[in-house]
């Protein structure tokens, strides 16, 4: 969840595991299904493997964005990747007037160009606006998005905007993303301004497909709490799944397990708790609790945790995908292939759609500035 996660999180999904378990407390999946097809609607546009391409016009640090174009499209394309998700921040599209920034708007559309030149499905996330950051409690901020009207008219301008300057793109070739990671006070909260957004795109465009997450970081575990709109086929359902956390952040800097520098363990319990409680302060040892530390995890329960999800899409009668997973490269080669070989094999079972987080970020398939491929990485996210 890059830099993001407020122990919430994993409390949230804690509560809602037994959700995803049938009456015979079985994953709502066999093991060993067909090959991935995707998330596919009626218009046309589908995806099954993708990657997010984070802090290009996201989370930009130092004014100095990640590149992405021609050429990366084209080596994403030849690894095996058949969609990117475009995370876009307002504060790189819109200066603090609301004026575009048309520097960075022709960034956008040279991304979406070269995406689509390379056959790659594009996902517009509308990443981060003024009114709503997904870290904005961990960092004494506020969401202001879910309480304040004149916010929200500003979220619905935005996407007028998005959609004026998008539309001429084809429905079966791009896909919009509302809001990412959002984190109301209450699930009806984020349901509303959910809502409100999406028939506004509707009127502008009534064949897009939209891409739709619940509230609480896009957690599969508030799946049951999202207000879904009906009759409408041309939808994505999206989740995110970091579980569990203490190997996916390991050391991360901006979550509340970062002091934490002891071993961890996967599968099995990351954490032992008596060698946590004598070397580590109780606020330290509190925190890793709540982020399920001291709970056992290996593939089946993170299978049983996104099965909340599946059962919510088969519910529904519409596709799936997780729009964010990964782990760190602080966990260790040998814990952090093992999530990912198990993790894949969750999709697999599922049939769900991805988008690994990232191409080259913190959780990145290559190496440092050189881009140089981590080939078993990438072979086991792509399965080529």
């Amino acid at each position: 969840m890059k830099r993001s996660i407020a122990s919430v999180f994993c409390s949230v999904c804690l509560c809602f595991a037994t959700l995803a378990q049938n009456p015979n407390n079985q994953p709502a999946a066999a093991a060993g299904s067909a090959d991935l097809t995707g998330a596919a609607t009626p218009n046309g546009f589908s995806v099954i493997r993708g990657i997010n391409i984070s802090h290009w016009l996201s989370q930009v640090s130092n004014n100095h964005p990640i590149k992405y174009d021609d050429q990366d499209a084209k080596w994403l394309s030849a690894m095996g990747f058949d969609n990117v998700r475009l995370p876009i921040d307002e504060v790189e599209l819109w200066d603090s007037t609301g004026a575009p920034i048309e520097s960075n708007w022709t960034i956008l559309y040279n991304g979406i160009d070269a995406s689509l030149k390379h056959h790659l499905k594009a996902v517009i996330d509308l990443h981060i606006v003024r009114d709503h950051y997904f870290n904005a409690a961990q960092e004494g901020r506020s969401n202001p998005l879910f309480s304040d009207t004149a916010a929200q008219r500003r979220f619905l301008n935005l996407w007028r905007q998005i959609s004026a300057r998008l539309s001429h793109y084809p429905d079966d070739q791009v896909a919009y993303e509302i809001l990412n990671e959002p984190v109301a006070p209450k699930a009806s909260q984020w349901n509303e301004v959910m809502l409100k957004t999406y028939h506004s795109i509707r009127l502008l465009e009534p064949k897009r497909t939209i891409v739709i997450g619940s509230n609480m970081w896009q957690s599969a575990a508030t799946f049951p709490l999202l207000d879904v709109p009906q009759h409408d086929p041309n939808i994505i359902l999206s989740f995110h799944s970091y579980l569990p956390m203490l190997l996916t952040h390991y050391k991360a800097s901006w979550v509340s397990t970062a002091a934490y520098d002891g071993p961890v363990k996967y599968p099995g319990v990351p954490v032992d708790s008596a060698s946590a409680a004598a070397h580590y302060p109780p606020a330290l040892v509190t925190a890793i609790k709540n982020m399920g530390g001291f709970k056992y995890w290996d593939r089946d329960v993170i299978a049983k945790n996104i099965a909340v999800a599946v059962d919510r899409a088969k519910q529904l009668g519409l596709p799936i995908q997780c729009g964010e997973f990964g782990c760190l490269p602080t966990a260790g080669r040998t814990l952090r292939l093992q999530y990912y070989k198990d993790i894949m094999s969750i999709f697999k079972q599922y049939n769900i759609a991805f988008a690994s987080w990232d191409y080259h970020g913190s959780f990145s398939v290559v190496e440092n500035e050189n881009l140089h491929p981590d080939m078993e990485l990438i072979s086991i996210i792509t399965g080529k």
